[in-house]
C-alpha cells in the first residue's frame, strides 16, 4: 500500500563535554560551514540563543573548527559528561513502507546507536529507538508529530554512567510520547551505559554523508587516540556504500495474492546433515540409516515434519553462510552472485588472493530477490532472525530494502553476541540482536525469543486476506555456543561443554519449528502452509577438524571446508499438515515420508519452485540457476533434471581449504585447487566413497578430464571470479 511517509533529514550534530575551564567543543562537516548555519533557520536560531537542556548545559555554541581538523574534537581529561545533539526534519514524501536512518558512536567497547523512523506525516507519529551497547538497557519511544517541522534529539550523560534522550520542536514540544505499546517496552527514561570512557584520551567523531532511500543522513563514527598522533578509530573502520541512484519499491497490485498458499522457509546456521536424529544418509539399500550422531540430537519436530513431507540425502548449500544466504534470495549459485564468502561486518575480507570485485557488499535495493518477488505477487513478507545479506551501512544489511516487510532480529552481524535474554542478546558493537528489546534483562532464550515474534507476525498477517512469507532464519545454531538451559539435561555425558551445548543448541530451534507447527495449526492455517526446512552450510559442530571424519561423521570435514561434510545440509518438504484433498496441495504433492536418494537439490532451488507455485513473474532475461523441485518434491521422476553442484570458493580459509572449485554430477565429484604444487585434482566417486576417503584422479584419466572440463563450463557459464596471483586471475586448467 502506498502511503506518505516523513522522511528526517540529520543535518548537525555536536559533541560537547564538561572539561576543566568550561566546555570545549569542535567541529567539521567537510566544508567549514559554521554549526548555527545549518540548524534550522540558519543564524536566526542561533540569535535565540543555545538550547540547552534541563541542567542549563547548552547544547548548541558558538565554536571555531581546530586548524586541519576534518572530525569533531572533544579534548577532556574526562569524558564522563557529554552531549550529542543533532536535528532533523520531517517533510513529506511519497513513498510507501518507512524510512530508516542511522546516527551511530562508537566507544572504546561500547556502542550507542538510535534509529528513527517514521510510518505517516501529519497528526503520524515519529518512533525513536535507542540502541544497546555492551550491559545496556534499550529502549523504544514513539510519539505525535507534525510535517515539515525542525526536532532537536539530545542525548547526554551527567556521569558517564546514564544516558537520557530529549526531543523537542523548534519553539514547542515534540508532543506526548508513549511507550510503542506492541513491543511492551517500558517509558523512556535511562540507557545505561556498558563501559566508561577512558580518560586522557582524544575523541573524535567523523562525517560520512550516507545514501539512505531517498536523503542524505549524517552517520557519525567516535574516534580514540593518545594526545600525540592522529586520530584512529577505536571500533571499526567504515564501509564504503554504493548508494541506491533510485529506492525500489516493491509492490503488488489491489487485491493480488488473495487465496495463495503461505509459505515458510526455516533456515537453521551452521546445521549439518548429522545434526538431527533425523537420518540422511543411506545404506547400500538406499534406506535411512542411523549413525551415531543421530542417537545424540534429539529433533522430534524435524521427524515429524520428516513423516509428513519429503528429505534428500543429497542437498546443497555453499561452505559457509552469505554465500548460501544470497543465493537463496536470488535463485543464483554463488559463482554467479559473485558472494562468494562470508560477509565480515565491516570489510572486505577477500583474502590476499581472492577476487578482487567479489561481492563482499552482498545485496542491494533494487535486486530481485525472493521476498520481492513474493511482494510483488501479494505476500507479506517477513523476515526473522539472522540476516547476514551485507556489511555494516550497507543497504543488504536491512531486510526491508530487499522485499521484507518486517525484520525482526536481521543486521549484519552473523552471529549473535549472546543467546541469553539475560544479556540482552548483546557483546560487542555488532553481534547484538536488535527489536528485542522487551526480553532484556529475561530468561528468555534466543531461539525462544524469535519464535515467539514469528507467532506474533504471523498473526498480524493473518488479520488481513493476504498470505504470508516467512523467512524463519534462526542464529541457532551458530556459534557462541551457550547452552539452553531447557535442554541441558538431555546432553550431560558422552561429549565435552562446547558438543553438550550445540547439542541443546539444536533441540532449541527443533522447539522452535514444533512450536510454529502448532501454531499454524491453531489458527487453522496449516493445510495451507508450505514448508522449506534446510541449512545454509555445513555443521559446525565442535566435534572434529575441517578434515576428520567428526563433526559430520560419517562425512568428511565440517563447515568451511572442501569435503561433502562442509556443503551437504539437510532438507525438508512438506506441508505443515497434509491434506491431499487441498487445493494447493493437489497443485504441488509433497510424497510424504519419502526418502529421495536419487536426486540432487540445491538452495537456490527454493526460488524457482517457490515463484512456479505461485506463478511469480520472473523477467525473462533474469539467470536462474535453481530448478524446480516440484516433480520430485511428488515422488515422480524429473527426466529434466540435473544431478549436479557447483561450489566454488576462491578465498582463505583454515587449513587446506582455500581457493578450490568443486563440481558434482551424477555421483561423481571433481575438486580443482588453485594454488596447490601437488595434488591440485581430486576425484571422487560418492556413490561408492561417501567419506571421499579414495581419490580416483590417477586411476581414472579420462573421467577426471571429463568432470574438468565440465567444472571450467559451469564456473565459465556464470561469469565466476576466480583468485589472483602476481595481478592475474588463476583459471581452472584441464588436465
Amino acid at each position: 500500500m502506498m502511503m506518505k511517509i516523513a522522511v528526517l533529514a540529520c543535518l548537525g550534530i555536536l559533541l560537547a563535554v564538561s572539561v576543566q575551564g568550561g566546555l570545549v567543543a569542535h567541529y567539521d562537516f567537510g566544508d567549514g560551514v559554521p554549526l548555527d548555519n545549518r540548524v534550522p533557520g540558519g543564524k536566526a536560531l542561533a540569535k535565540k540563543g543555545p538550547v540547552r537542556l534541563g541542567d542549563g548545559t547548552a547544547v548548541f555554541t558558538a565554536a571555531s573548527k581546530p586548524a586541519g581538523a576534518n572530525y569533531l574534537v572533544a579534548d577532556s581529561a574526562d569524558l564522563k559528561t557529554f552531549t550529542v545533539s543533532f536535528w532533523m526534519k520531517t517533510a513529506e514524501v511519497s513513498q510507501s513502507g518507512s524510512y530508516q536512518g542511522l546516527f551511530s558512536s562508537h566507544t572504546t567497547g561500547t556502542e550507542t546507536s538510535w534509529q528513527f523512523q517514521s510510518d505517516a506525516t501529519k497528526g503520524g507519529r515519529l518512533a525513536i529507538r535507542s540502541g544497546k551497547g555492551a550491559g545496556q538497557v534499550s529502549t523504544y519511544v514513539e510519539g505525535a508529530h507534525q510535517a515539515d517541522t525542525w526536532y532537536n534529539v539530545v542525548l547526554s550523560s551527567a556521569d558517564g554512567s546514564a544516558l537520557t534522550l530529549t526531543v523537542s520542536a523548534e519553539g514547542g514540544s515534540v508532543g506526548d510520547f508513549a511507550t510503542l505499546s506492541h513491543r511492551k517496552a517500558v517509558e523512556l527514561a535511562e540507557v545505561v551505559l556498558g563501559a566508561n570512557r577512558a580518560k586522557n584520551q582524544t575523541y573524535g567523531m567523523q562525517l560520512a554523508n550516507v545514501q539512505v532511500y531517498d536523503s542524505v543522513v549524517a552517520t557519525a563514527r567516535l574516534f580514540a587516540a593518545g594526545r600525540a598522533g592522529a586520530p584512529v578509530e577505536s571500533a571499526v573502520p567504515a564501509v564504503p556504500l554504493k548508494p541506491a541512484k533510485k529506492m525500489v519499491r516493491w509492490s503488488a497490485p489491489a487485491g493480488a495474492g488473495k487465496g495463495l498458499p503461505n509459505i515458510v522457509v526455516f533456515l537453521v546456521d551452521d546445521m549439518g546433515l548429522m545434526d538431527t536424529s533425523v537420518p540422511f544418509v543411506a545404506g547400500d539399500d538406499g534406506e535411512p540409516v542411523r549413525h551415531p550422531l543421530n542417537d545424540w540430537y534429539r529433533t522430534p519436530s524435524m521427524e515429524r515434519l520428516a513423516a509428513q513431507g519429503i528429505r534428500f540425502s543429497s542437498f546443497y548449500s555453499h561452505t559457509v553462510c552469505s554465500p548460501s544466504r544470497v543465493s537463496i534470495m536470488t535463485g543464483q549459485n554463488s559463482a554467479r552472485h559473485h558472494t562468494t564468502n562470508w560477509i565480515a561486518p565491516t570489510k572486505n575480507n577477500g583474502g590476499p588472493n581472492g577476487p578482487p570485485k567479489w561481492g563482499w557488499t552482498g545485496l542491494v535495493n533494487g535486486q530481485l530477490t525472493l521476498p520481492a518477488m513474493l511482494k510483488q505477487s501479494g505476500y507479506t513478507t517477513i523476515h526473522i532472525g539472522k540476516a547476514h545479506f551485507g556489511p555494516v551501512g550497507s543497504e543488504g544489511a536491512e531486510p526491508r530494502n530487499l522485499g521484507f516487510d518486517v525484520n525482526v532480529g536481521g543486521t549484519a552481524a552473523g552471529q549473535p553476541g549472546s543467546y541469553y535474554g539475560k544479556k540482552n542478546y548483546a557483546r560487542g558493537s555488532f553481534h547484538d540482536v536488535p527489536h528485542l528489546e522487551k526480553y532484556h534483562g529475561s530468561d528468555t532464550f534466543l531461539s525462544e525469543a524469535l519464535t515467539i515474534e514469528a507467532k506474533a507476525e504471523i498473526d498480524q498477517v493473518l488479520a488481513t486476506d493476504q498470505p504470508f512469507f516467512l523467512h524463519m532464519s534462526h542464529y541457532a545454531v551458530h556459534a557462541p555456543f551457550h547452552s539452553d538451559p531447557r535442554f541441558a539435561a538431555n546432553y550431560t555425558a558422552g561429549k565435552k561443554k562446547h558438543a553438550q551445548a550445540f547439542a541443546t543448541l539444536i533441540e532449541g530451534m527443533d522447539k522452535s519449528l514444533g512450536d510454529l507447527l502448532d501454531h499454524l495449526q491453531a489458527k487453522g492455517v496449516a493445510e495451507n502452509t508450505l514448508i522449506f526446512f534446510l541449512g545454509d552450510n555445513g555443521s559446525d559442530a565442535p566435534l572434529g577438524s575441517y578434515h576428520t571424519i567428526g563433526s559430520s561423521a560419517p562425512l568428511r570435514g565440517k563447515k568451511g571446508s572442501k569435503w561433502e561434510g562442509g556443503i551437504r545440509v539437510p532438507f525438508i518438504a512438506a506441508w505443515a499438515k497434509p491434506n491431499p484433498a487441498n487445493t494447493w496441495q493437489q497443485k504441488m504433492p509433497i510424497a510424504a515420508g519419502r526418502f529421495r536418494t536419487d536426486a540432487v537439490g540445491a538452495c537456490f532451488d527454493l526460488f524457482p519452485t517457490i515463484a512456479a507455485l505461485v506463478n511469480a513473474k520472473v523477467p525473462a532475461d533474469y539467470p536462474v540457476d535453481g530448478q524446480n523441485l516440484a516433480k520430485l518434491l511428488s515422488g515422480a521422476e524429473d527426466p529434466a533434471h540435473r544431478n549436479e553442484f557447483l561450489s566454488h570458493f576462491p578465498h582463505p580459509r583454515g587449513g587446506k581449504n582455500s581457493y578450490f572449485s568443486s563440481y558434482l554430477k551424477d555421483g561423481w565429484k571433481v575438486r580443482y585447487e588453485y594454488f596447490e604444487d601437488e595434488a591440485r585434482y581430486a576425484l571422487f566417486n560418492l556413490d561408492a566413497d561417501l567419506t571421499e576417503s579414495n581419490d580416483l584422479a590417477a586411476e581414472h584419466p579420462e573421467k577426471l578430464q571429463t568432470m574438468v572440463a565440465a567444472l571450467v563450463r559451469e564456473l565459465d557459464a556464470k561469469g565466476a571470479l576466480y583468485p589472483v596471483k602476481a595481478g592475474e586471475e588463476t583459471k581452472p586448467r584441464v588436465p
